[in-house]
């Protein structure tokens, strides 16, 4: 489950506490939660910012860096914060079939966070050939109304047996 966190959220000094308290509440492994921040967010306080997310992840919790490309893409930020997870914004996933620059993007930001040791997830996804061209390129993870709308949490056990029992032409 992921977790969009704000700025604000991110200046709350309980809130590894919080993540903690929730984890052991629900009986929910650290390791099933990812909190996404976005690039704006990370530059409010960087030391403050790096010094809870290592909390988080000391937790089990995994790290996300949502919309990448859309705001202010340090590469420092790569290099300081123990991310898992890039989320590439959906508008360069979008153009990237008519847009000779947004492909570049796409294929620069997978291979630098390749090099990182960062997955990557494409947001945006809406059709099928844009999928298999993500997957030839070596991208992680997709997201998108290709596989669901937003849906009730009740919907979602069975929406993803069917999210897994798709093969999306990928064989």
């Amino acid at each position: 489950m992921a977790l969009n966190v704000t700025a604000r959220d991110l200046m709350n000094f309980d809130l590894e506490k919080e993540v903690a308290q929730a984890l052991e509440k629900h009986a929910t492994p650290a390791n099933r939660i990812e909190v996404e921040i976005t690039e704006s967010s990370a530059i409010a306080d960087p030391r403050r910012v790096k010094k809870l997310l290592s909390a988080l992840i000391a937790l089990g919790v995994k790290i996300s860096i949502d919309d990448y490309g859309t705001g202010y893409s340090s590469l420092l930020y790569l290099q300081q914060l123990s991310l898992h997870y890039l989320k590439i914004d959906q508008q360069f996933i979008r153009e990237m079939h008519h847009d000779a620059s947004s492909l570049a993007i796409v294929r620069s930001t997978l291979e630098l966070a390749k090099n990182l040791q960062i997955e990557v997830i494409a947001e945006g996804i809406h059709a099928v050939a844009c999928l298999q061209q993500l997957v030839a390129m070596g991208c992680y993870g997709a997201q998108g109304f290709l596989f669901s709308e937003p849906l009730p949490a009740s919907e979602i056990p069975a929406t993803v047996r069917r999210i897994q029992a798709t093969r999306y032409e990928l064989d």
